[in-house]
């Protein structure tokens, strides 16, 4: 619309709201003295009298204007400028020679009462009220140019009043004939008022740099709430300009989904009710009424800080007991050469500290954000397809691969990761459902509407994947061990590979509580709150027996770790219920070379060798000497250990399983267990407990610990004597002293199985020998002494010993006594061990001296038999076993009868000399002392005796109390009553 366009408007209005005064309205009580409204230039009004007391400014101008921005949304505002004329320039409105008199100069303004006077005065071509306008609207484009450049203003427009927020209201009047004392009765005799009022409205898109937002945002208005939503604050700015003799208010109203938190100075705050509720707006006031110069016409900035207004929809949020980000390290080491590494990271926030640290100036940094969620991500991608690569790039995923690495025991390495497909869980690409995820009636990528609006609830995911490395499942297990408490979790595991775990899982079954804190201990230090999961696919040897037995899933909350129940079991559990035999196949419980039977946890065998080189009759000294050499092999099959720590079932452990853990501490200084609490203690009944290596060299250090600690242990029993025997010629008593027997130990090397597999069928073999070692049998009356010590050093004994058993008959192959034939009694092998007790088996094989043969030789049980190898006769003998035995007692009813004959006089000497080597032997080979059950059975005794004396004093004490008790009477426990009481039927009642 042009100026003359405009001019023509506001006339028309003004002829309209100004009705012409046919003549000068009765002045009543006159105070106006001057005349010249009346008479200047055939004027016929009424001005009060000019006084410049009256005059606010010092120069030509006093006008006040009120703009007021009203942001409807973040993209049109209505501008509302209303500009209240108290004085206008004389030279503007073509008035220079109109004389005001009183005590006015020729460059003072032209006061209100005046201009409305002469509004219809031509000057020059134009009429005051023209002029008028001109300068009106001049005024009002400076204040919307400031703000909005290049917008024209509307028609302007006069209104009777102005409002303000800062100051009076300014009421207006554009009639001449209604705006003096001598015309409106209660006016003032003040010709600046009332002022002229005008008004501008405009309605225009907004700058969105005056909200800090970029210009190419598709959508401002939507962008603005939704970021206001989220918890951001925006800062508007808009400008005011008051010339000299000017002041002007500006009020800027936010949108209705905004509030104004603070205002730079010189502005202020202020409330006002807006759909029932109150919302803060700011206002800037600049009065340069009483300004001399142009020097305070700068332009103020007017800087307000915008945060969201609640009404039906909540701010977003931060709970800090919710996590930043959730990490999911997926591991798929089905096959653990080639294990699979994935890596997804869902961003449900992050924090303005975050965003700084990893260099992701969003938007700019021209909006502040206290932290940017998920929804927020998706809107900066859909509105100003914000470059969201710094976020990526900020995770510090090189620190993260060497952590997952180090823990993990693989070679990982984690690329920049990319934003993941969206699904129902969340995705850069996520859509929100209307009236479910969001309360916008349409399908939208961000919300900004219902108690979800704007928040994390849906992340945006990242993902990278690792190349495929070989991994060793070992480490995560030590990891939850070491963190599950226990002396379990002291063990380092890091010297066993995957077969060695797989071989060990198939006699391990695990129920333990870890703290997973040690998950959050692989993220970097300047991670926000992370809540990490690692979710792990086994391989086929393991499984998990909580939950998908496929997968394990170890989750560490963002506040540090937390118990969590696992439990894991081999998937090839070892079998132990079988029977082992000799040779029988199959092997059954009742098999005739019947090792062990299939109900027993341990089992061990003796192979024990045994050749007699020399035998020598000592006739001065009724003795003979035996000179020999044996080995003695304990042979472990299986062993039912105790393991005795909560949420660990150990299986009985096989032989294959028993050597790889040997192999497997030759791979640490000091063994399996070293740096652990856990210890394998052996205690031989003399000396101090032995702590055993378990490694090769732990062996060997423990073969020579029994080495030299073997004339000890074997002292530790005791003299063995025995009843008296009767051997067809006489009944004789056995005692017997073998501590110098030339004892060795010797362990061989063990080397590893070929594979994870295990088994029993093949036993770990523990040898020790004798060799060239003396036993000396010698008559002392009805006894007979036998003694073993070196060959080396044997005595020269009298050969006498045949003379005790009557004329000897002599054959072509030897001597022997006539009639005379041995029994020798041979119980089972049952001895209480570390392991437990255990009933066990020998097979003795014994090479008589070519110079000695048994003409007979019969087991009761059928154990033995004789052969003849290279010449010599050999002596095979399996000692009786009895498996289902729980007791001694049951044990020795098994007890096999041996008998036999010998061509030579002390036939005695080979009779005995086989069962006492083997006890001998046994007892060495065992490595425990008989003693521990003699001690044993001792205390039960002490036990029964002490439990009987104890019974007598509080009889005699109840008798001292109360007198003595008819016989008939029997003091017995309360438990008894409890055991009568509960035998009773159900429907029993007392009568």
């Amino acid at each position: 619309m042009s100026s003359s366009m405009k001019r023509a408007a506001v006339l028309l209005v003004l002829l309209f709201l100004a009705p012409l005064a046919a003549a000068d309205p009765p002045p009543g009580q006159p105070d106006v003295e001057n005349d010249i409204c009346s008479t200047w230039n055939s004027a016929s009004g009424v001005c009060d009298d000019y006084d410049s007391a009256l005059d606010h400014t010092p120069g030509d101008e006093w006008m006040r204007s009120s703009v007021e921005i009203d942001i409807e949304d973040a993209e049109m505002v209505e501008m509302s400028v209303g500009l209240v004329v108290h004085e206008m320039s004389r030279e503007d409105l073509g008035l220079d020679d109109l004389d005001l008199e009183g005590d006015s100069k020729p460059w003072d303004g032209i006061p209100a009462d005046y201009i409305r006077n002469y509004q219809s005065l031509d000057r020059g071509g134009d009429t005051v009220s023209e002029l008028m306008l001109e300068r009106v609207e001049e005024i009002m484009e400076e204040f919307i140019d400031i703000n909005f450049p290049n917008v024209n203003t509307t028609t302007i427009t006069t209104v009777s009043e102005i409002d303000f927020k800062s100051q009076p209201d300014a009421t207006c009047v554009y009639n001449p004939d209604f705006d003096s004392i001598d015309e409106v009765n209660g006016f003032d005799n003040d010709p600046f008022h009332p002022p002229l009022c005008f008004e501008a409205v405009l309605q225009m898109e907004v700058d969105s740099n005056s909200f800090g937002l970029k210009p190419e945002t598709s959508d401002i208005n939507r962008m603005m709430q939704g970021l206001l939503t989220m918890g951001a604050a925006l800062n508007s700015d808009f400008t005011a300009s008051s010339p000299m003799g000017h002041s002007i208010e500006l009020s800027v109203f936010p949108p209705p989904y905004a509030n104004v938190q603070s205002v730079e100075p010189p502005g202020a705050r202020k409330a006002r009710m807006l759909d029932g509720h109150p919302q803060m707006y700011s206002i800037l006031h600049i009065d340069n009424t009483q300004a001399v110069t142009e020097a305070n016409t700068n332009a103020v900035e007017l800087v307000s800080r915008l945060v969201h207004r609640e009404l039906d929809t909540p701010t977003a949020s931060i709970d800090p007991t919710e996590p930043s980000l959730v990490v999911d390290l997926i591991v798929d080491a089905t096959d653990t050469q080639n294990t699979r590494f994935d890596l997804e990271i869902a961003i449900h926030h992050l924090g303005s500290q975050t965003l700084d640290e990893w260099g992701a100036e969003l938007h700019d940094g021209s909006i502040e954000f206290p932290w940017v969620t998920s929804d927020g991500i998706r809107m900066l991608d859909q509105e100003v397809d914000e470059d969201l690569t710094s976020i990526l790039e900020g995770i510090p995923i090189e620190e993260m691969s060497t952590a997952f690495s180090d823990a993990l025991g693989a070679d990982i390495w984690f690329g920049t990761p990319q934003f993941a497909e969206a699904d129902d869980e969340g995705g850069l690409g996520f859509h929100h459902t209307p009236g479910e995820t969001c309360d916008e009636s349409l399908e939208v990528r961000y919300c900004i509407d219902g108690r979800h609006a704007m928040d994390g609830t849906w992340p945006v995911v990242l993902q990278t994947t690792s190349q495929s490395t070989p991994m060793r499942v070992t480490t995560v297990i030590q990891n939850m061990l070491e963190n599950s408490g226990g002396d379990i979790t002291s063990i380092d595991l890091s010297v066993v590979t995957d077969e060695d775990m797989a071989s060990m899982m198939n006699v391990v079954e695990v129920e333990l509580s870890s703290d997973t804190g040690w998950l959050q201990d692989l993220l970097p230090d300047d991670m926000p709150s992370t809540e990490f999961r690692l979710t792990l696919h086994l391989p086929e040897w393991i499984e998990s027996t909580i939950g998908e037995s496929s997968t394990v899933v170890i989750h560490a909350p963002m506040s540090g770790g937390g118990g969590q129940d696992f439990g894991f079991a081999g998937t090839r559990l070892f079998d132990w219920r079988h029977p082992i035999c000799i040779e029988s196949d199959p092997c059954e419980d009742d098999s005739s070379d019947l090792i062990c039977g299939s109900n027993q946890k341990t089992c061990v065998s003796f192979d024990i060798r045994v050749d007699i080189e020399k035998f020598a009759i000592r006739e001065t000294g009724f003795a003979v000497e035996v000179e020999f050499s044996a080995e003695v092999v304990l042979e472990i099959y299986r062993l039912g250990i105790d393991f005795d720590e909560e949420g660990i079932e150990l299986h009985p452990v096989p032989s294959d399983l028993l050597r790889r853990m040997m192999v497997i501490g030759d791979r640490r200084i000091g063994g399996l267990l070293a740096g652990s609490d856990l210890e394998a203690p052996l205690d031989l009944g003399v000396g101090d407990i032995i702590d055993v290596e378990i490694s090769n060299e732990g062996m060997q250090q423990l073969a020579e610990t029994i080495t030299s600690m073997s004339s000890d242990l074997i002292a530790s029993y005791g003299p063995i004597t025995t009843v008296p025997m009767d051997f067809g010629f006489g009944e004789y008593t056995f005692e017997g002293d073998f501590t110098a027997t030339p004892f060795v130990a010797s362990f061989d090397t063990i080397t590893m199985p070929s594979n994870a597999e295990v088994g029993d069928s093949v036993p770990l073999r523990l040898g020790s020998k004798i060799d060239d070692a003396l036993v000396r049998a010698s008559l002392h009356g009805d006894g007979i002494d036998v003694r073993v010590q070196p060959a080396a050093i044997g005595l020269a004994i009298a050969n006498r010993l045949s003379m005790a058993f009557g004329s000897p008959v002599f054959t072509d192959s030897g001597i022997q006594v006539e009639d005379a034939v041995g029994y020798i009694e041979i119980p089972p092998i049952m001895e209480d061990m570390v392991f437990g007790t255990i009933r066990s088996s020998a097979r003795i094989e014994i090479h008589l001296p070519s110079s000695i043969r048994l003409l007979t030789f019969e087991s009761q049980m059928g154990l033995g038999e004789l052969t003849e190898v290279d010449g010599r006769q050999v002596v095979i003998y399996r000692t009786p076993v009895c498996p289902d035995a729980t007791t001694w007692a049951q044990c020795s009813k098994n007890t096999d009868t041996v008998t036999y004959t010998v061509e030579v006089s002390w036939m005695f000497v080979l009779g005995e000399l086989a069962p006492y080597i083997f006890v001998l032997l046994f007892a060495i080979g065992m490595l425990i002392s008989r003693r521990r059950r003699l001690r044993k059975e001792r205390k039960e005794e002490r036990k029964e005796t002490t439990a009987a004396e104890e019974q007598k004093l509080a009889e005699l004490a109840m008798e001292a109390e109360f007198g003595k008790f008819d016989d008939k009477v029997v003091v017995v426990d309360e438990a008894y009553f409890e055991e009568e009481e509960s035998e009773k039927p159900p429907d029993w009642r007392e009568d």
